[in-house]
């Protein structure tokens, strides 16, 4: 099946040279890749034990609970105690490349899942082989279709085309997990309860179910600030820290991936029902048993694929390890040739970050990459650029009402691409900052353009919500070595753009400071949200306001950003604003990523 022997599975990935992983939109298209998939991601969750290292459960379980060694990963020989560290590389430098093996791991499993039932067709024998070997895990473009097909989130069963070449309805693998029974006693609360993975779940009971309209409006709501976040962190942010993770960096007012990355998980994993619940994709330690986990990990994989290209030469930077993982021993410094543990690459030794940057070696791409394969970093990077522009460019005056979360307007789009798309001649974005650990749970900072409603349950869904930044935060910690080295004062950044937001809601299409300042301060509020709906205060939350001149400078690829001006008054003497003094607002200096003091404008 996978290359195994007596002691070790040994990541290859998917075999068959490396054909691009599909969009979930067109995947599903796909007739026989889409019949294969389900057929094989139907076997990998049922056909072994769940003790067994190819199972379903057993790589769910790599990403946190049943916190298990994971096929006899071994902990650093210094370790001194019992407590299990996990393989945990969040809020890391090593965030984006440990993930890579992980989908390919996954990727290469159901692989060899599809291979031996392509072998069982009776019919157009030779098609489904090919097609077995040309599969390769999907992505959800969260970016440009806010919302998966039904496929994905609402349809318990499906249609796909069976092994006698006719149609057949079978349970549909990626809507829920089935959890072996008795569950895994490691699993608390509801988890130990729900004998499927759920989505924002309608309560604590063995008898819950997913909420997917809710869901669907969630996602909808957020669509254009996960397009507009996105476009921002693939085009302004180009230093490998700033990129790859959430710690705390003096950077310039961008999100990471790794905070994009968070939103989703939130989005999907919440509720507004009860006090204390969220659904699997809303807790590391269980997330990974979602099957929408794969399609997620799968577009972070490629959004590090796209950031790559358009930064060539740059990749993981140092970092330091804090307390380790269970097998990264603590204070040491962790970079491109730390091992990415579980993953084995042979029978003794593990994949590094830098032996993971091209994925033609490791048997897939990405279809913005077709007919670039082998051509000039430079050239890659300006075709990147354009199709980077074309996907998620679009330009902050289309927003007079919410998008369609498919396709962005294409009035919005440049032609071709190679015309940065019109962001206005100011972008304007609130930074938040907060301590992550300080409630024990996660949660979101809300923004709002207008009042706000009393019932928290609006909150992410009334016209007045402008964006959110969310904190995913480990309610395991004692059981991850690396959450713990974080320490309860444990500071993050994160950014909302507002410059479609105010251009909607104030119906005008000036982005000066002089308008822009007066109408924040009268119209702009905030409040923090828990994962289960609940509404919290935050004694560290800190809401600053910076605004950057924007240019367009010929043959630049995108948008080219100034100086940022940090607009402490607007948000100073509320509760959770600016804690800067007051006086004169400052000039904080910012090239693509890069940040530091500036003058004081008086």
């Amino acid at each position: 099946m996978t290359e195994r022997s007596s002691t070790r599975l040994v990541i290859t990935g998917a075999q068959g040279g490396f054909p691009s992983r599909l969009e979930i939109y067109d995947f599903v298209k796909n007739e026989k890749h889409f019949s294969l998939y389900i057929q094989a991601l139907q076997a990998m969750q049922t056909k072994y034990p769940p003790d067994r290292a190819e199972s379903y459960f057993q790589i769910s379980g790599i990403h946190g609970r049943p916190y298990v060694s994971w096929d006899g990963a071994p902990a650093p020989v210094s370790e001194t105690d019992d407590r299990w560290g996990g393989y945990c590389t969040h809020a890391s430098v090593l965030f984006p490349t440990w993930h890579r093996p992980y989908v390919m791991l996954f990727e290469q499993v159901l692989q060899s899942h599809a291979k031996e039932i392509a072998a069982t067709y009776t019919v157009d024998h030779a098609h489904w082989r090919q097609a077995a070997t040309e599969l390769r895990q999907p992505y959800w473009d969260w970016a440009m279709h806010a919302i998966p097909p039904p496929e994905v989130i609402s349809m318990k069963q499906i249609a796909i085309i069976g092994t006698h070449g006719k149609k057949i309805i079978v349970d549909n693998p990626l809507y829920h997990y089935k959890f072996p029974q008795p569950i895994e006693p490691s699993f608390q609360g509801a988890f130990n309860v729900w004998p499927t993975t759920l989505r924002r779940p309608t309560s604590a009971d063995a008898d819950a179910t997913d909420n997917p309209e809710e869901l669907k409006q969630i996602l909808e709501k957020d669509g254009a600030n996960v397009r507009f976040a996105t476009y921002k962190m693939l085009t302004q942010v180009n230093t490998w820290a700033a990129f790859s993770n959430t710690a705390l960096q003096n950077q310039a007012t961008s999100n990471s991936v790794e905070a994009i990355h968070n939103g989703i998980h939130f989005k999907i994993g919440a509720t507004s029902h009860s006090a204390n619940l969220f659904g699997h994709m809303g807790n590391n330690g269980v997330a990974a048993f979602d099957p929408i986990f794969y399609l997620h990990h799968s577009n972070v994989d490629r959004m590090l694929s796209l950031w790559s290209a358009l930064n060539p030469g740059v990749w993981v930077s140092h970092g330091d390890s804090g307390e380790g993982t269970e097998t990264i021993l603590p204070d040491t410094e962790i970079g491109t040739n730390t091992p990415l543990t579980p993953f084995w690459n042979s029978q003794n030794t593990f994949w590094s970050s830098a032996k993971i940057e091209d994925t033609t070696k490791l048997g897939y791409s990405y279809p913005e990459f077709d007919r670039l394969h082998g051509r000039h970093p430079q050239d890659i990077k300006v075709a990147i650029a354009q199709k980077v522009n074309l996907l998620y460019g679009q330009s902050v005056y289309s927003m007079t009402s919410p998008p369609s979360p498919a396709v962005p307007s294409s009035q919005s789009l440049p032609p071709d691409g190679s015309t940065p798309p019109d962001q206005g001649t100011w972008d304007w974005t609130a930074q938040i900052q907060v301590k992550k650990y300080e409630l024990g749970c996660s949660f979101a900072v809300i923004l709002f353009l207008g009042g706000v409603p009393e019932d928290p349950a609006q909150w992410p869904l009334c016209q007045e919500y402008i964006g959110a930044h969310f904190e995913l935060v480990n309610e395991d910690r004692e059981n991850c070595a690396n959450c713990s080295r974080q320490g309860d004062d444990a500071v993050e950044r994160g950014f909302v753009q507002l410059g479609h937001a105010i251009i909607q809601h104030s119906q005008q299409r000036s982005l000066s400071p002089e308008f822009v300042a007066k109408y924040l301060t009268d119209n702009l509020h905030w409040r923090v949200q828990k994962m289960d709906g609940s509404p919290a205060s935050l004694e560290s939350l800190e809401v600053v306001i910076f605004a950057t001149p924007v240019s367009y400078q010929p043959g630049a690829l995108f948008p080219v950003l100034g100086e940022r001006r940090q607009y402490s008054s607007i948000t100073r003497g509320r509760a959770g604003g600016s804690r800067e003094p007051g006086g004169c607002e400052r000039n904080v200096g910012n090239r693509r990523g890069n940040s530091g003091c500036g003058t004081t404008l008086c």
